[in-house]
């Protein structure tokens, strides 16, 4: 029984040695690029949201959980000198495990639940405007490397409701914050949508397949995070 006791310790002892986590704050701008017709970028274009970004993360014995949050907008004059506004909004949890290749190299595999919002309105919102949204569940497989005390870097790909690739190069600052740079490339598609026409909602063509709005978007961010 005494042994039993002690090695239950001394998991719980190890378990907490191994835990931590970051929290960070940042700004991205995005080319958010939807497909929807023949003629969508010519004639309204695709707008270049940009605005926060959050993420946060905490493993405990390998096992990680992590939050990642982006609000992004973007207004501009484009056809025929009107007014087009565009808001974008990202939300991702993951659950998934590091595996140590040794002190300096990770490899990662996660579960992730992803959700979008995205609204477009071309001269205001009562004359055309565009409400897609979805989620869905990837599968996330990445690698990362600390290449000296100061700078580490990493990459992943995704796959499921979104499909791309995400690299990263960090940079510490101090024993805790440290500078982020990421670019990331995803294709997804929003199926759940609604088209607003002159103030009257609209049915979607049937000349655009099966109605959905489909995106390549281009994400590019800086962040500050803090490691606790």
């Amino acid at each position: 029984m005494k042994k039993l006791v002690l090695a239950a310790a001394i998991a719980a002892l190890s378990s907490t040695a191994f835990a931590g986590g970051s929290v960070g704050l940042g700004y991205q701008a995005s080319t958010a690029a939807p497909n929807y017709g023949d003629c969508w970028s010519e004639c309204f274009g695709d707008g270049e949201p940009a605005g926060f970004a959050l993420n946060a993360s905490y493993e405990m014995a390998g096992v990680f959980v992590a939050l990642d949050y982006a609000d992004l907008a973007d207004e501009e004059d484009h056809y025929e000198d009107v007014s087009v506004e565009i808001a974008q909004t990202r939300l991702g949890a993951q659950v998934g495990y590091k595996y140590a290749l040794n002190d300096a190299s990770n490899v990662t595999a996660a579960v992730e639940f992803s959700s979008y919002e995205w609204e477009y309105s071309w001269a205001d919102p009562n004359v055309y405007r565009y409400n897609a949204e979805d989620d869905g569940v990837n599968l996330v497989v990445g690698a990362n490397s600390k290449v000296t005390d100061k700078l580490s870097l990493g990459a992943s790909l995704s796959a499921g409701f979104e499909t791309g690739i995400n690299a990263y190069v960090a940079v510490n600052l101090t024993d805790a914050v440290s500078l982020k740079t990421s670019y990331s490339r995803v294709g997804y598609e929003l199926g759940d949508f609604t088209y607003t026409s002159n103030g009257s909602p609209s049915t979607p063509s049937t000349s655009n397949g099966d109605g959905d709005f489909q995106f390549n978007d281009e994400n590019y961010r800086v962040s500050l995070n803090y490691a606790f």
